[in-house]
Order: structure tokens, then sequence, then C-alpha cells
């Protein structure tokens, strides 16, 4: 089924029901990147993705529960591709080097920063969290899982005896805000291109060497 047509009557497969709830959740995406959570219209999204409002209302019952969803879909995501690096890490043998497997979940941190779609997506939940204090609040739960693989390569790098003693949380941090102002400020949208890997390997050395150490 072609994204804009509708199905007809009867309860749609498994599979079509899934093809139908992503495309809710890309195209709510899209305009809430566009418009804002109370720009955003319901009717808007439901035309645009090709279904019908009481679609969209019988999966997510608020707008609120709609956004949610599609964050929980990108963390999903982002999930599933640290935990397939962590997997061709073990294939390649660069499991057994913790400083290797972190730096490599960090440049694929990184790479997120700079994607223009999330980088978009994320410019707008800051915007919504600067007015709301519950935004606020779930932006605070939404990076904490973000940031969870890098947090647990960072314990790895620890208990190996690779990185200095410290928080492992407050270390992320400290991570997390030196490879996202890079890439802010490099104006990067290719994750392979020289300047982007360039700009990742200063703000590497930098973290390197701060907290490394011989094992």
């Amino acid at each position: 089924m072609k994204c804009g047509e509708r199905r007809g009557a009867g309860r749609p497969t498994r599979e079509e029901a899934a093809a139908i709830n992503d495309r809710v959740l890309e195209g709510a995406r899209a305009a809430f990147c566009r418009q804002g959570i109370s720009g955003a219209s319901m009717d808007e999204i439901a035309i645009a993705v090709g279904v019908t409002k009481h679609t969209i209302y019988r999966r997510y019952p608020s707008k609120a529960a709609l956004l949610e969803a599609v964050v929980e879909r990108d963390l999903s995501r982002f999930e599933d591709e640290m935990r397939s690096n962590a997997e061709a890490e073990c294939d390649g043998g660069t499991a057994s080097d913790p400083v290797a497997a972190l730096k490599q979940a960090t440049q694929r941190f990184f790479q997120c920063c700079i994607t223009p779609e999330d980088v978009a997506f994320l410019s707008f939940l800051q915007a919504e969290g600067a007015f709301s204090e519950d935004m606020r609040r779930k932006l605070l739960e939404w990076e904490r899982v973000a940031n969870a693989p890098l947090r647990e390569r960072i314990e790895d790098a620890q208990a190996a005896g690779c990185l200095r003693d410290g928080d492992p949380a407050r270390i992320c941090e400290v991570l997390v805000d030196l490879i996202d102002g890079g890439a802010r400020r490099s104006g990067c949208t290719e994750c392979e291109s020289e300047a982007s890997r360039a700009q990742f390997d200063d703000r590497w050395d930098i973290f390197a060497r701060a907290m490394l150490q011989p094992c």
C-alpha cells in the first residue's frame, strides 16, 4: 500500500498496521519540527500521512502522547543501532578494547548529532522545554536513555583501568557536551566528510588527554 492510499473496509494486517503507525509517527515528527506542539494539528498530520484523524486518536489520545511515541521510537532505533555496533565490535575484536569500543560508540553519537533531521527534532524539543517544566523533565529522562550506551562503555573502560575514576554519569555528561558542541560548531551534515571526521577527532583527543590512562 502506497503512502496516502486508504485501505478498504476491514481490519488491517499486522504489517499494514505497523506501516500506518510508522507513517503517523514520521508525519508527526515533521509537523512538530515545523510548527511546534501547539501549532501542529492532528488534522494536518492525518491528511499528510493519508489516514483519518480517528486513526491517530485511536492510537494516541493526545498530541503529548503522540510526541512521546515519536521520541520513544527514535530512542529505540538509536539503541538498536548502538546494539548492532556492539555486535560488530565483537565480530571485529574491538569489544576486547574498552577504549576503542567507547570511541566507536562516541563516534556514532556524534553522527546522530550532525544528522539534519535529528538536529531539527532535538532543537524543537529543546525549544519546547524552554517554556514547559514538564517537557524539561522529560528531556532529562530521554537524555539519560540516549546516553546509556556511552555510560556503559565508560563503566567498562573504568573497570579495565583505562579511564580515570569518577561518576560515570558525570563523565558521560562531559563527553556528550564535548561531542555535541563539536557537532553544532562543525556545520557538517555529512557523517563521513573529512570536516566531520576532523571535528570528531579533535574533540575525542581532548577527552582522551583528560580522562584516559594506560590500561
